[in-house]
C-alpha cells in the first residue's frame, strides 16, 4: 500500500497532533511539517517584547483548561496535578516533551515558510537560511531559488492539512467613528506581555472574551483606572470567564469595582484624547487595548484550494467546511483545516481530527458527495457571522466519535469524552 504524504502547515500544537497521528504505522502515512518559526509550539511560547505575530500569550497567563482536560489523549502533563492551571512556559515544554516523545522533529521542516499551495497540491516554500539548522533531506522537493539568505522549494503532496491556528492576524473594529485619529496609543491585546508597562495610566480594554477580562485583571494591581468596554449581551460570557479565572487562580478585575474597576458599554465615537461611550460617559485614556480577537487566514491557498474569501473577509468565516474540518470541494478528504472552531480543548480535539482525517484518506470512512455537504453546510442553523465556529465542544467531539464508530472495528482503540470534557484513547 502506498503510503500517502501529507503536508501539514503549522508545527503548533495542532500540527503536532497532526504528525503524530499521520505517523502511525496503521495509516500508513508520511506526514512533513511546515513550520515559519525556528521553534514548535505556536503560540505557547512566550516573546517578551510583544513584536512576535504568531504568539499572543503573556507573561502572566495561565491556562483556563485544567491539565487533565487540556492534554493529549495518551501524554498526560508529566510533572502538575490533574487539575491544575498551568502557565505557558509549562504548556509549551509539555509539547516539546511530546515532539520529542513521538520523534516528531524527524517530519518537521523549522524556519520554513509556505508560500502557495497550488490545485495540484504542489507545495512552494521558503527556507530561512541558518548555520545553526539543516533543513532535512528531502528527495522530492525541487529548488526553485537560493541565495545567501533564504531558499525557495517547490514539493508535492497527496493531501494538505492546514493547522496555521488563528490567533496571528489580529482583528479590529472598524465601526469606531475617529479610532484612527486619536492623540492616544491603541494596541491589540496580541502586544501585551506584563502589567508594568502601564503602571499608573487610565486604560481601556476593548472585548469581554477571555484575554480582555484577564488583562484588566493584572492591570489592576499597576493602573490608576482600568476600564472595561463590553458589548451588550457579553455578561453571560463575562461571567464565565471570571469563574474560570478564579479558577485559575488569577486576579480578578471585579474585586476591584469600587475603586480602580469599572466597566461600560461599547465605544460610540472617539474625538481625538477623549473616548465617548454609549452610555453618554467619557473619558480621556492614557491608552486603548483591544482585545477583540483574530481572523481566519490561509494566504497560501490557490485558485480551488481557496476558501470563500467573502465570507471569510467580510462575514469572519470559513466557507465550505464540512463539519468544521474538510473543504466541501474535496470529498476524499485531501483538503482539511485542524480545530478552526473555538470554546472547544484544542490538544485533544487536533487529535483526534487528525484521526478521522487519516481514516477518510485511508477509505476506513467515506465523506459525502460535494452536493451532499454543501448542502448540509448552507441548510445550518449556525449564525453567518464571526460566531459561526462557536460549537458545543462535547456534542462537536460526540458527532466525531459517531463518524468514527463503523471504522472502530479495525483498531485497537477508540476514542471517548466525558462531562468535563476530557478526551481519551480506550483499548479495545
Amino acid at each position: 500500500m502506498r503510503r500517502i504524504r501529507v503536508c501539514i502547515v503549522g508545527g503548533g500544537a495542532s500540527g503536532l497532533a497532526c504528525a503524530r497521528v499521520f505517523a502511525l504505522d496503521e495509516y500508513n502515512c508520511e506526514p512533513t511539517v511546515f513550520e515559519q518559526n525556528s521553534y514548535v509550539g505556536g503560540q505557547w511560547h512566550y516573546d517578551s517584547d510583544g513584536t512576535s505575530e504568531t504568539t499572543a500569550v503573556y507573561k502572566n497567563l495561565r491556562t483556563n483548561l485544567p491539565c487533565c482536560a487540556m492534554q493529549y489523549s495518551d501524554f498526560p502533563f508529566p510533572s502538575n496535578p490533574p487539575e491544575s492551571y498551568v502557565d505557558c512556559k509549562t504548556v509549551e515544554d509539555y509539547l516539546i516533551a511530546y515532539a520529542e516523545k513521538n520523534q516528531l522533529y524527524q517530519y518537521i521542516c523549522l524556519n520554513t515558510t509556505v508560500n502557495s499551495i497550488d490545485e495540484t497540491y504542489t507545495v512552494t516554500y521558503t527556507v530561512k537560511c541558518n548555520s545553526q539548522y539543516e533543513l532535512p533531506h528531502r528527495p522530492h522537493r525541487k529548488l526553485l531559488e537560493k541565495n545567501e539568505n533564504y531558499a525557495i522549494y517547490s514539493e508535492q503532496f497527496d493531501a494538505i492539512c492546514v493547522a496555521n491556528g488563528h490567533y496571528s492576524d489580529i482583528y479590529m473594529p472598524n465601526d469606531i467613528p475617529g479610532l484612527y485619529n486619536q492623540t492616544f496609543p491603541i494596541i491589540h491585546s496580541r502586544s501585551y506581555r506584563t502589567p508594568e508597562n502601564y503602571r499608573d495610566k487610565c486604560i481601556i480594554v476593548v472585548g469581554a472574551s477571555h484575554s480582555g477580562v484577564d488583562i484588566c485583571g493584572e492591570l489592576t494591581s499597576v493602573a490608576k483606572q482600568v476600564i472595561l468596554s463590553m458589548k451588550e449581551g457579553n455578561e453571560a460570557s463575562f461571567e464565565l470567564v471570571i469563574k474560570l479565572l478564579q479558577q485559575s487562580g488569577k486576579t480578578i478585575c471585579t474585586d476591584y469595582l469600587s475603586t480602580i474597576f469599572s466597566i461600560v458599554p461599547s465605544i460610540e465615537r472617539i474625538d481625538r484624547d477623549t473616548v465617548f461611550f454609549k452610555n453618554q460617559t467619557s473619558v480621556k485614556p492614557d491608552l486603548i487595548i483591544f482585545a477583540t480577537g483574530y481572523e481566519y487566514r490561509m494566504p497560501f491557498l490557490q485558485g480551488k484550494l481557496q476558501v470563500d474569501q467573502t465570507r471569510l473577509l467580510q462575514d469572519h468565516y470559513v466557507y465550505p467546511l464540512y463539519k468544521q474540518l474538510f473543504h466541501a470541494n474535496f470529498p476524499d478528504g485531501t483538503l482539511s483545516f485542524l480545530t478552526i472552531p473555538y470554546r472547544i480543548v484544542p490538544f485533544p480535539l487536533a487529535e483526534l481530527q487528525s484521526h478521522v482525517v487519516a481514516r477518510v484518506l485511508r477509505k476506513k470512512i467515506l465523506l459525502p458527495s460535494t452536493e451532499q455537504m454543501t448542502f448540509e453546510i448552507d441548510n445550518s442553523s449556525l449564525p453567518r457571522n464571526r460566531t459561526y465556529h462557536c460549537v458545543d465542544c462535547i456534542k462537536y467531539v460526540e458527532d466525531f466519535l459517531e463518524m468514527m464508530r463503523e471504522s472502530d472495528k479495525d483498531f485497537k482503540y477508540k476514542f471517548t469524552i466525558d462531562n468535563q470534557r476530557c478526551m481519551r484513547q480506550q483499548i479495545q
